[in-house]
């Protein structure tokens, strides 16, 4: 019988550890622990398809932070494109692009 772990996508984590050696650590931990600039927002972890259910303290593997932070330039990527570099700052450059609120990547109706 196979064992659920939170929810989280376990199926290619097999041997990949975290810059401090541990196979998972929690979300709050992994600016200060991977040396990254910013804080990968709860958002791109969910767009990365991790459970998130224990917020800030939810335990993830070095592969989830991997696909959050892929989810995060991407969608700083499609920010930029939507507002076209800050020159439309409510977005709508497209017919397809989103229309933001606020100035962040995840401020979008």
């Amino acid at each position: 019988m196979q064992q659920a772990n939170a929810g989280n996508n376990n199926a290619n984590n097999a041997g990949a550890k975290h810059p401090n050696g541990r196979a998972k650590i929690a979300i709050k931990d992994v600016q200060r622990v991977h040396g990254h600039v910013e804080e990968i927002p709860l958002q791109a972890y969910r767009e990365a398809n991790v459970n998130v259910n224990r917020g800030w303290n939810t335990l993830v593997t070095a592969d989830e932070v991997r696909d959050a932070s892929d989810a995060y330039d991407a969608r700083g990527i499609l920010h930029d494109i939507d507002t076209q570099w800050g020159m439309l700052p409510h977005g709508g450059a497209y017919k397809e692009s989103n229309h933001y609120f606020g100035p962040g990547e995840y401020d979008f109706y």
